[in-house]
């Protein structure tokens, strides 16, 4: 082989670059498409679509590389050695089932990336070179150590770039299509890049050779549009096929996900429909409704304004205009009415509706709840009857729940306190008390009595503004539908009471000091002849505890004998003793 003359000048038709680039822009879109499908599969459906994928890319990079080769012309003719372009393809596939699988996995960190990079890079790197040992021309092939050097860097640094592309929007529901068409553009201008760099690498000088040509094709213009076109039409159906199976996971997420909500709603205690925006349609209802309204879910579905026939008719008003709100699009909350049941009876509704837009901002759907509160409002009618009823009493009245929390005060207790309603409602019964009083005392009777027990007890309570005070507490447990929730407390200031109780034990005791001192008998009877006192003189007397006299019958017990000017006192047999006093004269 003898080299003649200097290297061959070759040109490029930019035509087949432009075609080469498309191909290259083609098989990223499908690579950043596929990430997100090979990594949603499991077991077989992923090993099938990483197969599929890495022979589609493969396919793809390859003819953006061999596309590349075509548009490069010499002034010789250039045929091919078919094995030798066969095994550039299989490179071609096994890097890009390497970069498939590295961009794939669930977890990719700097060493995974970058040791997937140097294996991918390398591959390109290698299929380029290789594609280019199938040329058979009068020439030889030199190049350039550096500039090959700064192609395998590329190639080693936009496959970098790749898989993090890839990773990053290898999700369905990360990366809107623009932004996967901004990154695929990116990376196959990155692709082409690379390649024409390899391609500067090479010069091929004229030399006189006797050229083997066996198993070697030449590529004629249709040939090469050919390749254009199959690559891509090979790269659509990926990317068609992919996008079906995404729809098609996305409708079977969705069912699976619609059943599972209806699984969930039917046990729910509320009402959820879902309507057209003038209500002429309802999408759906769970199976509430046929609890709280007493109707069929078809006989709704079949009449979608069947719902409305069991409104109060003094109601109806108020619904209307609710309805006519959702209709405009505002939301309406905690909208209350009544129903009326096929069996006569009536039910308290609380309705909620929400609107919902599409994506020009036009009304689409309406989202409704309705909440059966009449339990509530049975609740509510009977803290007002219960609050009539306590609020002129003289005693003072609280009731709390079982978080110790006050639900009803009336006017005695709010006085006494000097507090106001809307202060001491919804507070907590410590917030008003001492705590460790209530700790000690009132939480410990207060669980008793939610035990379903009638406490009583006495307290002696310092109050900021009162001072010290004697209380009498009661405790009344109140049953609720699932047992006792409330107690009722009755508290009476017996203050002054005990004040005044102990002055007048004071001034008995007082009295008694004087009468025990006296030495004649001094007594005193009620109206019936019942001793009610009688000095220390009268006991030792009659021969008798003082204690043992009070209550007595005096006639009994002293059975006194009235003579012409004595009172002779006979004590009873058991009493061995007899006295007789003078009488005196007023008597």
């Amino acid at each position: 082989m003898i080299q003649i003359g200097a290297p061959l000048v070759g040109s490029y038709n930019y035509g087949e670059v432009a075609r080469s680039i498309l191909i290259a822009f083609a098989a990223s879109y499908a690579a950043l498409d596929l990430g997100g499908r090979v990594t949603a599969a499991r077991g077989w459906p992923r090993a099938a679509w990483l197969t599929g994928g890495a022979i589609a890319m493969g396919i793809g990079i390859w003819a953006m590389h061999f596309k590349g080769m075509l548009a490069f012309h010499l002034p010789v003719k250039v045929a091919y050695h078919w094995p030798t372009v066969l095994a550039s393809l299989v490179i071609g596939v096994l890097a890009s089932a390497i970069a498939l699988y590295v961009a794939t996995r669930q977890k990719m960190g700097p060493a995974e990336a970058w040791t997937g990079s140097l294996i991918i890079g390398g591959g390109m790197a290698a299929m380029h070179y290789v594609g280019m040992a199938a040329m058979r021309m009068a020439a030889v092939a030199r190049f350039d150590p550096l500039v090959v050097t700064l192609s395998v860097v590329l190639a080693i640094l936009f496959s970098r770039l790749a898989l993090m592309f890839t990773f990053d929007y290898r999700d369905d529901f990360r990366g809107t299509t623009l932004a996967r068409l901004i990154s695929a553009a990116g990376m196959g201008a990155a692709i082409s890049l690379m390649h024409y760099t390899a391609m500067a690498a090479g010069s091929f000088i004229p030399a006189a050779m006797l050229l083997n040509l066996s198993h070697t094709v030449s590529i004629s213009p249709l040939g090469s549009y050919g390749i254009s076109i199959v690559t891509l039409l090979v790269l659509g159906t990926v990317i068609l096929t992919s996008s079906v199976d995404r729809r098609l996971a996305a409708q079977a997420q969705e069912l699976q996900t619609s059943e599972r909500f209806r699984q969930i709603a039917d046990n729910l205690q509320i009402v959820l429909s879902l309507s057209s925006a003038d209500f002429s349609t309802h999408l759906y209802v769970n199976r509430t409704y046929e609890k709280i309204w007493g109707r069929t879910v078809e006989s709704l579905y079949a009449d979608p304004n069947s719902w409305l026939e069991a409104i109060h008719p003094n109601d109806r008003g108020r619904v209307s205009d609710f309805l006519q709100r959702l209709t405009r699009g505002e939301a309406v909350d905690d909208q209350e009415y009544r129903i009326v049941r096929p069996d006569g009876s009536t039910r308290w509704i609380a309705g909620r509706g929400y609107p919902i837009v599409d994506a020009q901002g036009h009304l689409y759907r309406i989202v409704g709840s309705a909440s059966d509160i009449t339990e509530r409002k049975h609740a509510e009618e009977r803290q007002r009857e219960y609050e009539k009823a306590v609020e002129g009493l003289e005693e003072m009245i609280v009731v709390v729940d079982r978080e110790y929390r006050y639900l009803l005060a009336n006017r005695a207790f709010l006085k006494y306190r000097n507090l106001e309603r809307e202060t001491l409602l919804g507070r907590l019964v410590p917030d008003f008390l001492d705590r460790e009083v209530f700790d000690r005392i009132t939480k410990p009777k207060l669980d008793e009595s939610f035990q379903g027990r009638v406490v009583h007890y006495e307290l002696r309570y310092k109050y900021p503004h009162l001072g010290e005070r004697d209380l009498n507490v009661s405790y009344f447990p109140i049953e609720g539908p699932h047992g006792v929730d409330r107690v009722a407390c009755v508290l009476q200031d017996v203050t002054e009471r005990k004040r005044a109780h102990a002055a007048i034990r004071q001034e008995q005791e007082q009295a008694q000091r004087y009468l025990d001192v006296a030495e004649v008998i001094l007594l005193a009877l009620d109206l019936e002849g019942r001793i009610t006192m009688i000095n220390r003189k009268g006991c030792a007397t009659l021969g008798w505890e003082d204690r043992e006299l009070l209550g007595r019958d005096w006639i009994d017990t002293c059975l006194p004998v009235r003579t012409k000017d004595k009172l002779r006192i006979i004590p009873q047999p058991s009493r061995r003793r007899s006295l007789v006093y003078r009488e005196p004269d007023s008597y």
